[in-house]
């Protein structure tokens, strides 16, 4: 997992790399460039609430969770955030996602493209997810999940903290030969924000981490919309 919101690029660190194919050796990682401010400016006088509710904070939880496991890949098994977000308790919360097949694909004329394509167009799983003394644990599922997965999944546990907002991409691809670079991200913060959103950048690196590939800043806004949590995919071609 990493974040766009560290000044200092050497504070930062490269995610694990999950390559489409054995020939893409490329790792991805995005750092803020710069002052995140967006183009229009704010009055200095206007301080946004950056703290996140319970629920929020339950939401980028269960997105973790899922990124760890291997469930939030831009160009593989996708869970999206579907803004079903259920409270059970004051404590718990059932947290569903629609899931899709997202890659690169070539259709009959051996053209290429990529796409998302949904499993279902419903709500496809639910995660249950607790806050039990001080720390975020996932405590049932209910999808179409292996022993693997869930044994995975019910491991996952992180302290609960407020956290400056910020996106991060908790998984990065590299495809085939390593020339497209994904990232699906996850805006930590409350929503609607009125602040800055991030600014980052994309670098790519060899197995000997050489840097091999470097992007242009780019300013992606603090969300609106709860839709908006979580599953916009960011990426570079080289």
């Amino acid at each position: 997992m990493w974040r766009c919101a560290e000044e200092d690029a050497s504070r930062s660190f490269r995610p694990a790399l999950h390559p489409l194919s054995a020939r893409a050796s490329h790792a991805l990682l995005v750092t803020r460039d710069g002052d995140a401010t967006p183009p229009a400016h704010r009055e200095e006088t206007d301080v946004p609430s950056d703290r996140m509710t319970p629920g929020e904070r339950a939401e980028v939880f269960t997105v973790r969770a899922l990124a760890t496991a291997g469930l939030f890949d831009p160009l593989g098994d996708f869970y999206s955030f579907s803004e079903e977000v259920k409270p059970v308790d004051d404590a718990t919360w059932r947290v569903g996602f629609g899931r899709s097949r997202c890659g690169i694909f070539t259709n009959r004329k051996g053209e290429t493209y990529e796409t998302c394509k949904s499993v279902s167009g419903e709500t496809d799983a639910w995660i249950t997810v607790a806050l039990r003394g001080g720390r975020w644990n996932v405590v049932a599922l209910d999808g179409n999940f292996d022993a693997d997965t869930i044994s995975g999944l019910k491991a996952f546990s992180l302290p609960d903290t407020q956290e400056v907002p910020h996106w991060e991409f908790s998984t990065a691809r590299a495809g085939d030969k390593g020339t497209v670079v994904r990232g699906a991200g996850l805006w930590v913060g409350p929503i609607p924000y009125e602040g800055p959103g991030s600014r980052c950048r994309t670098r790519a690196y060899n197995d000997a981490g050489s840097l091999i590939y470097e992007g242009h800043p780019e300013y992606i806004a603090a969300p609106d919309e709860d839709w908006e949590r979580a599953g916009g995919i960011h990426g570079s071609e080289f």
